[in-house]
């Protein structure tokens, strides 16, 4: 950058190319800190570009479109590209946080289907996405519980709560934990036997409290 009266300056820039979410946000905000701590950093916001303030949309989908985008979506998400499936699994991730698409994703046939599906994909962006589609419709609903559970969802859960990202581990027992409090210790199946003996020296502290969840109901 242009230097000041005290020197030069630089701009620098943080991106997460592959890895961990969390882990990422972690390292920027230490670093962050180190900076702020040491003066490094410039305060003046006249610097750099400044962002035009966006109008606010009071714009809302309607059921039929909402239905008819998750339609979509559902069938973009069975192609054999995987970019186009990595999208539409994304996007339909985001629609499961809002509990109005939530109620829509549920009574929708083969939307459940589609992310357990998903789920088995070994594209990391992918079975990440799903799974917490997953997590997100499970929370309090014994009904997509039973589903999950009679659609061989558990072992993927399980599978997928191995992973080296703490994202997908900390999903896949958010997802697991839903099932067991909804439906009891008797989905509780070899699987997850071997995810709490995987888990049990974790430093995490949410993958610590959902092990110790699930072991005191085997117990």
């Amino acid at each position: 950058m242009e230097p000041d009266d005290k020197g030069k300056r630089y701009a620098l820039e943080f991106q997460r190319r592959s890895g961990d979410v969390i882990q990422f946000s972690d390292l920027w905000a230490k670093c962050k800190r180190y900076f702020q701590e040491n003066g490094f950093l410039v305060t003046d916001k006249s610097l750099g570009p400044q962002k035009a303030p966006l109008p606010k949309l009071d714009v809302q989908a309607t059921e039929a479109q909402s239905r008819e985008t998750l339609k979509n979506l559902l069938e973009m998400a069975t192609s054999k590209c995987c970019d186009v499936k990595s999208q539409a699994v994304a996007q339909l991730c985001k629609m499961s946080v809002e509990e109005q698409h939530q109620t829509l994703m549920i009574e929708e046939e083969g939307c459940l289907d589609a992310f357990i599906a998903a789920a088995g994909c070994p594209d990391e962006d992918v079975h990440r996405c799903a799974v917490s589609a997953l997590a997100n419709l499970a929370h309090n609903r014994a009904p997509v519980c039973r589903k999950i559970a009679e659609k061989n969802g558990v072992q993927r859960l399980c599978t997928l709560s191995t992973s080296r990202t703490k994202e997908i581990v900390r999903e896949s027992l958010r997802a697991l934990l839903s099932l067991t409090q909804s439906l009891g210790c008797r989905i509780l199946d070899d699987g997850c036997q071997r995810v709490m003996e995987t888990h049990q020296d974790s430093r995490d502290p949410f993958t610590q409290q959902a092990i110790q969840y699930l072991r005191k109901l085997t117990v």
